[in-house]
C-alpha cells in the first residue's frame, strides 16, 4: 500500500525546522510538526481562522523549497514534489474557503462531542488520503476524484456552520445564501487546484509528466525522447565508473543491427535499433480486483495512448517507482526487448542506475537477488554482489528490468505465480534500508495468466503498430537500402502491400520478417491479387526454411534441397499441431521431441538430434529459457499465431491426401478444429487451391465411418483423454473436414442416419466452451422435407455464443439456435411456444417471470408474492400492476421494498393510486415512506400534483401527523413550467385550487415582504426608471403565474428581478451599494409620490376576502404600480435590496 503524506508530514519535508518559512508553518498549525502533538479539532478550526497567513506562508513554502535542488538524491526529489504537491492540494481548499469571505468565524463554532463526526470530512483533506497523480492515470480522472473529496469536506464545514447559534438567527433566505456560498467551496477548490498545479508547473517540472499534461501527440520517433525530457528534472552529477560502464554497454546496443546479418541476401542492410525503433502506442492500468490483463478481451476497454516517452519520464519520477514493480506485458515480437533496451539506454546515468536482466540467463529456482546479481555479473564481467552496486549508486535510483519473465514461467511447467509479489517484498527492504528501487518485469500476455499481480501495480501493455506506425518503420527500412533498390530490379516495399498481411505488420519482429522476405523478388508486393493467404503462408514460411537449409552450405540438388524444406516445415507442422492438441500457445523442448518422433517417418527422425535443432534458426519462433537445476529448460512460441494456425491447417491437409489414416486420427481426436476458426479458414483456402479431387469426400466418409470404433493405444498422445471423448472428437473433426470439402454437405453423404444422437454426443463429450464455439462455427440446415445439410457459418452472420454464458440467464436467441443444431423434436416442441420471444433479445428469466404473472391467481396474497417474486424483472412487473384494479396500498407498500419501487414509473402509479377508491391515509403512508427513502416528487411530478388536486378539490385534508405537504407547499417544489407543456390542464387547476381557498397564504406571503417598507426619506427628485418596457415584462410574468406556469416562489424572485433592471442606479438586486448610495439600513426600495402600499394592501384583503378573483388582482394591481411608476411618475429611489 502506497505510503500517504498529510500536510504536516510534506512541510517537514520540504524544509527543516530552523528555515523561517517553516517555522512560520508550524506556528500557524499550533506546534504540530515538530511537537509530536496529533492534529485535533482545535488545531484544524485555528488553520482556518488564520487562513490568510496560512496561504500566504504555504506558498512561501513552495517557492523557496523548490530553490533547493542539488545535492538531492533522486528519491529525496521524488518525495518532495509528492510533498508539494500535498500542500497545493489543502491550499487549494483554504484559498476557496477565503474567497467565499463566510460571515462565521471557524473557531466561533465551538465542537462539541457529538459534532466531532463532522470533522472527518475535513480531517481527510489534510491526512493524507486525497488521490495521489500517477502517469497511469488521466488527468481528468485524478482532478475529478479529488473534486469529490472537497466537495465532501465543504460538506463537512457546512455542518459545523449550522451547528452553531449564528446558524439559527439567520432567517431562511440567507441560510440558503450561505448554504449555497459554502456549497460552491468545493468546485471553487477544484479550480484554485488546477490554478496551483499550473503556477508550480515551473518550479516542480515532474508534476507535468506525473499528470501527463502538455504535448502528448502520437510521435513516431520518439528513441531520443526520454533523455530529452528527463534533462529539465536531472539532480544528480556525474556517474561513478561502474554506472558510466553499463550506460556505455546499453547504448552500444542501440547502434547494433535489429537482427544478425544475412550473407545470403547480399547487399541488404539490416538497421540499427537506434534507426529502426519507433515508439510503439501502449495501454496502461492499474492492477485491480476486476482487472484481468491476460485476457484480450479486456484490454478492449482501457484507452491507447501514444506517448510512451512522457509516461515512462513520468513513471519514473513518481512515487509508485519505488513502491511496485511495472509490468510491461505484449504478444511475442511486439517489442517488450526492444523497449527495455531503449530504457536501458535512454535514462540518464547521472540519476539512474540501470541493470538490465534477461531471465532466460538466470538461474530458475534462485531468489530474486540472485537472478539480480547473475545479470550483474553478466553485464559488468565482475564478481560482485548488489548491494555493495548499490551503496555506490549516491543518490542515483536504481531501476531494476527483468526481461522476459514468461521465460521463466514456460520453461520451468508455471512456478514463479507470486513473482512479482517478491518483487514488491525486494522493493520494500531496499526501501527500508534507505537505497529505494524501481522494477520493472516484462512478459508475453499469455503468460500472465495464473500469475499474481499486487493490486495497485501499473500494467502496461504495448499495443500492435498502427499504420502511421508502419510507414515510419517502412521509411526507415527503405531509407537505408536505397542503394540495395537502386542498383537492382527490386521496388521498395510500400506500406499498403505491408498492411495486407493482417496481424503480422503490427509486430515489429514480424514487421521486419515480411520487410526481409520482399527483398527475395518483391515476393511481398509481386502477386497480392492473386495470391490466397495459404498460398502466401506456404512461400513465406518455405522461403524461410528454404534460407536455414542451406546455412550447413552442404551440396544439394534442386530436388533435395526441395524435399529438405519440406521437411522443415514437416517439422514446423509437428511444432504447431503439438501447441494445438495441447490447447496452449506453446510448447516445451521434451514435448517437441516426443512428438516429432511420433508422428514423422523414420527417414526424418534420422535428420534429427532433438527438438532443438528444428527451431534454432527460425526467428519468427521465440524461443524460452531458463536454468534449473543447473540444466537449461526451453520452450518455444509462433511469434503470432496465424503462422501455427495455417502450420496445422498443412499438416492434416496432407494428412488427408496421403494414405497414413492412423495419423490423421492422432492429430484429429484430441481438440476440435472448430475451436480455431482460422484453421478451418485455410483448410478452407488449401481444399480450393487446385483442383479438386474427387476421392476426397469419400475417403472422409470412409473414415467417418470408423471413426466410433474403438483403437489401440497410439504412439501420439499429447494429452490424456478417455476413449469416448477421442471418438467424438475425431468423428467431428472429419465432419468439418466434410464441410470443408463440400459446403453444404447432406448430412446423409456421410451415412448419419440420426443427427440427433450423433450431436448429443458431442455435446456430453466437449468443454462448454468447445460446444459453443462448435454451434457458431457449424450451421445445420433443415429442409422441408427432413433432409439436413450442413455449411461453415459465416462469421458475420452468425449467432456469437460467449464462452461465459451462463445456464441461469440464457439468451433464448442463443439456446434457440442449439436447440436447433440438435435438432431434438422435444425441445422444437417447446421452441415452437417460445417462437415470439426469440429474436427479441429476452432471457428465459424474463419469459418465466411474464409466465408467472400471467397465471397468477386472482387471491390478493397469492398475487403479491408473485410481483415480489418477479421483482427482479421490474419493468414487467409494472406493466401487470398497472392493470390490476385489485391491487392496494398493502401491494404497493410490499413492491417498494423490492427493485420495483426504485423506479420512477412505480412512483407514477402508486400517486394514480391516491384520492380515488381504496384507503387514502394508506397510500399516502407510502408515499411517505417512498419520499423517505430519497425519492424526488420531480421524478414524476404531474402525477403527484395530480394526486394532490384530487385531494384539494373532493376536501380531503391530508393528516397532520404525517408530515407530508400540503398543496401549496407541494407547488412551490415542482417545476410547474415542464408540468404545464405536457398536462396545461394541471396548471388551470391549480390555479383554481389556489383561488378557492389557497390564496391566501400567497397574499400573506406578499404582505409580509412589502410590510416593511417604509415610506421615502427623501423629496429630493429622482431619475426616471432605467428600463421603462418593465411593465409589459411584469404582465408577462402575471400571465405565466395566472397560467400556472410560475410557482409562488419563481414569480416573486422573477418579479423582483424586472423592478431591479427598471432601476436608474448602477447597483442591480443583491450587489454591494454604489459609493454613497443607501447603507444596509435603508429600505429596499422606496417610492416617491402616493402611498401605493396601502392601496396594494387594501387589494390583498379584497383577493383574500374573495370579492375579487385572482384576475382582477393582477389588473388593478397592475394599474397601481403604473401609475407610481410609469412615463411621468416623480421618480423611483434604489437601495439594496436585503430579505431579513
Amino acid at each position: 500500500m502506497r505510503r500517504k503524506i498529510s500536510y504536516a508530514e510534506a512541510v517537514r519535508l520540504l524544509g527543516a525546522p530552523e528555515h523561517p518559512v517553516v517555522a512560520a508553518v508550524d506556528r500557524i498549525l499550533g506546534g504540530v510538526l515538530f511537537g509530536g502533538s496529533v492534529l485535533g479539532a482545535a488545531q484544524l478550526l485555528g488553520w482556518f481562522d488564520a487562513k490568510v497567513e496560512f496561504i500566504k506562508v504555504s506558498h512561501q513554502l513552495l517557492v523557496k523549497m523548490a530553490e533547493k535542488r542539488s545535492g538531492l538524491s533522486r528519491h529525496t526529489r521524488t518525495e518532495r514534489i509528492q510533498a508539494a504537491h500535498a500542500v497545493i492540494v489543502v491550499v487549494a481548499f483554504f484559498e476557496a474557503v477565503e474567497q467565499l469571505k463566510l460571515p462565521v468565524s471557524v473557531r466561533e463554532l465551538g465542537i462539541a462531542r457529538r459534532q466531532q463526526l463532522t470533522l472527518v470530512g475535513l480531517t481527510r483533506l489534510f491526512d493524507g488520503t486525497w488521490p495521489m497523480p500517477t502517469p497511469d492515470r488521466p488527468y481528468d480522472s485524478i482532478v475529478g476524484e479529488l473534486g469529490f473529496q472537497y466537495r465532501d469536506s465543504a460538506t463537512a464545514l457546512l455542518e459545523l456552520v449550522k451547528a452553531h447559534a449564528a446558524w439559527d438567527e439567520l432567517d431562511e433566505t440567507r441560510q440558503a445564501r450561505l448554504e449555497a456560498t459554502v456549497a460552491r467551496a468545493g468546485t471553487l477548490a477544484v479550480e484554485k487546484y488546477r490554478e496551483l498545479l499550473v503556477r508550480a508547473g515551473a518550479d516542480y517540472p515532474e508534476l507535468r509528466f506525473w499528470f501527463q499534461l502538455g504535448d502528448s501527440q502520437s510521435t513516431s520517433r520518439a528513441l531520443g525522447r526520454i533523455e530529452s525530457l528527463m534533462t529539465g528534472l536531472l539532480v544528480g552529477g556525474t556517474p561513478d565508473v561502474r554506472r558510466a560502464e553499463l550506460a556505455r554497454k546499453y547504448r552500444a546496443v542501440l547502434d547494433g543491427p535489429l537482427v544478425e546479418a544475412d550473407d545470403r541476401l547480399p547487399g541488404v542492410v539490416i538497421p540499427s535499433l537506434r534507426e529502426a525503433y519507433v515508439d510503439p502506442g501502449f495501454q496502461v492500468a492499474p492492477m485491480s480486483p476486476n482487472a484481468a490483463p491476460a485476457v484480450l478481451d479486456w484490454w478492449r476497454s482501457v484507452p491507447r495512448r501514444d506517448d510512451l516517452h512522457r509516461y515512462l519520464v513520468g513513471y519514473f519520477t513518481s512515487p509508485k517507482a519505488t513502491e511496485l514493480p511495472l509490468l510491461v506485458l505484449g504478444d511475442p515480437g511486439s517489442g517488450k526487448s526492444l523497449l527495455t533496451n531503449v530504457l536501458a539506454a535512454q535514462l540518464p546515468a547521472s540519476d539512474f542506475l540501470v541493470l538490465r536482466v534477461e531471465l532466460r540467463g538466470t538461474p530458475a529456482d534462485g531468489d530474486l537477488v540472485d537472478q539480480i546479481e547473475h545479470g550483474l555479473r553478466a553485464a559488468l564481467h565482475e564478481n560482485i554482489g548488489w548491494t555493495e552496486l548499490a551503496r555506490s549508486a549516491g543518490g542515483t535510483l536504481p531501476v531494476i528490468i527483468l526481461d522476459g519473465f514468461d521465460e521463466l514461467v514456460q520453461a520451468t511447467g508455471g512456478r514463479h505465480t507470486r513473482y512479482l509479489h517478491r518483487a514488491v517484498r525486494f522493493q520494500r527492504e531496499r526501501a527500508d534500508l534507505g537505497s529505494p528501487v524501481a522494477v520493472v518485469v516484462t512478459s508475453r500476455i499469455g503468460a500472465c495468466a495464473d500469475v499474481h499481480i499486487p493490486f495497485g501495480a501499473d500494467i502496461l501493455r504495448l499495443a500492435p503498430f498502427t499504420a502511421e506506425q508502419v510507414a515510419a518503420w517502412l521509411e526507415v527500412w527503405n531509407r537505408v537500402n536505397a542503394a540495395h533498390f537502386a542498383e537492382g530490379t527490386l521496388s521498395p516495399l510500400t506500406p499498403e502491400a505491408l498492411l495486407r498481411f493482417e496481424g503480422l505488420a503490427e509486430q515489429p519482429l514480424l514487421l521486419l520478417m515480411l520487410a526481409l522476405y520482399d527483398t527475395i523478388d518483391n515476393a511481398v508486393q509481386r502477386g497480392d491479387d492473386v495470391l490466397s493467404r495459404s498460398e502466401l503462408f506456404e512461400r513465406l514460411l518455405g522461403w524461410f526454411a528454404r534460407r536455414e537449409v542451406t546455412r550447413d552450405e552442404a551440396d544439394r540438388g534442386d530436388r533435395e534441397l526441395d524435399f529438405d524444406t519440406d521437411v522443415e516445415l514437416d517439422r514446423l507442422s509437428v511444432v504447431a499441431l503439438g501447441m494445438f492438441t495441447r490447447g496452449s500457445s506453446w510448447l516445451s523442448e521434451p514435448d517437441l521431441s516426443e512428438d516429432l518422433a511420433a508422428l514423422l517417418e523414420d527417414d526424418v527422425r534420422m535428420r534429427l538430434a532433438g527438438g532443438e535443432a528444428v527451431l534454432r534458426r527460425f526467428f519468427f519462433v521465440q524461443r524460452a529459457e531458463a536454468v534449473h537445476d543447473g540444466q537449461t529448460l526451453r520452450s518455444y512460441e509462433f511469434l503470432h499465431v496465424t503462422f501455427s494456425e495455417f502450420l496445422v491447417a498443412r499438416f492434416v491437409w496432407r494428412a488427408l491426401t496421403s494414405p497414413a489414416g492412423d495419423v490423421l486420427y492422432s492429430a484429429l481426436s484430441f481438440l476440435p478444429l472448430s475451436s480455431r476458426r482460422g484453421v478451418l479458414t485455410f483448410l478452407t483456402e488449401l481444399a480450393a487451391a487446385g483442383p479438386p479431387d474427387p476421392a476426397l469426400p469419400g475417403r472422409v466418409a470412409a473414415l467417418f465411418a470408423e471413426a466410433l470404433e474403438t483403437r489401440p493405444r497410439q504412439a501420439y498422445e499429447p494429452a490424456r483423454y478417455p476413449q469416448p471423448r477421442r471418438q467424438a472428437v475425431y468423428a467431428l473433426n472429419l465432419v468439418l473436414l466434410g464441410v470443408v470439402l463440400t459446403d453444404p454437405l447432406p448430412v446423409a453423404d456421410l451415412g448419419i442416419a440420426d443427427w440427433h444422437r450423433l450431436a448429443t454426443l458431442w455435446k456430453s463429450q466437449l468443454s462448454p466452451a468447445e460446444w459453443a464455439e462448435l454451434t457458431n462455427v457449424l450451421n445445420l440446415r433443415i429442409a422441408p422435407d427432413r433432409t439436413m445439410a450442413l455449411s461453415i457459418r459465416d462469421r458475420s452472420a452468425g449467432l456469437a455464443v460467449h464462452p461465459g454464458s451462463l445456464p441461469g440467464d440464457p439468451v433464448l436467441v442463443t439456446h434457440d439456435h442449439e436447440a436447433h443444431f440438435v435438432g431434438d423434436p422435444v425441445t422444437n416442441l417447446y421452441r415452437y411456444a417460445l417462437e415470439p420471444f426469440v429474436g427479441q433479445g429476452w432471457n428465459a428469466a424474463q419469459v418465466r417471470t411474464v409466465a408467472e404473472l400471467a397465471a397468477a391467481p386472482a387471491n390478493r396474497a397469492a398475487r403479491d408474492r408473485v410481483y415480489v417474486r418477479s421483482a427482479g424483472n421490474p419493468g414487467l412487473v409494472l406493466d401487470f400492476l398497472r392493470t390490476d384494479q385489485d391491487a392496494d396500498a398493502g401491494t404497493f407498500a410490499k413492491l417498494l421494498e423490492t427493485p420495483v419501487g426504485e423506479s420512477a414509473a412505480f412512483a407514477a402509479l402508486l400517486y394514480d393510486r391516491v384520492g380515488r377508491d381504496g384507503d387514502t391515509v394508506a397510500y399516502l403512508k407510502v408515499v411517505r415512506e417512498l419520499w423517505r427513502r430519497g425519492a424526488d416528487p420531480n421524478a414524476a411530478p404531474a402525477a403527484v400534483l395530480d394526486a394532490w388536486l384530487r385531494l384539494s378539490e373532493a376536501d380531503v385534508e391530508i393528516p397532520a401527523s404525517l408530515g407530508l405537504p400540503d398543496l401549496p407547499e407541494l407547488v412551490e417544489t415542482l417545476e410547474l413550467g415542464a408540468i404545464g407543456d405536457v398536462r396545461p390542464d394541471l396548471t388551470r387547476r391549480v390555479r383554481n385550487a389556489l383561488e378557492n381557498g389557497h390564496i391566501e397564504e400567497f397574499v400573506e406571503n406578499m404582505r409580509q415582504e412589502t410590510r416593511h417598507i417604509p415610506a421615502p426619506r427623501s423629496t429630493r427628485p429622482d431619475p426616471v426608471p432605467a428600463d421603462p418596457e418593465w411593465g409589459p415584462k411584469l404582465r408577462a410574468l402575471d400571465e405565466r403565474l395566472e397560467r400556472g406556469i410560475l410557482s409562488q416562489a419563481d414569480y416573486r424572485a422573477a418579479r423582483d428581478r424586472v423592478l431591479a433592471e427598471a432601476a436608474p442606479g448602477p447597483s442591480p438586486l443583491g450587489d454591494e451599494p454604489a459609493a454613497g448610495g443607501p447603507t444596509a439600513e435603508q429600505p429596499v426600495f422606496a417610492w416617491s409620490g402616493q402611498n401605493w402600499q396601502q392601496s396594494v394592501r387594501e387589494l390583498d384583503g379584497e383577493l383574500a376576502a374573495g370579492t375579487i378573483s385572482a384576475d382582477e388582482y393582477l389588473t388593478r394591481r397592475d394599474r397601481i404600480l403604473s401609475d407610481v411608476v410609469g412615463p411621468g411618475a416623480e421618480a423611483v429611489r434604489w437601495g439594496q435590496v436585503r430579505f431579513e
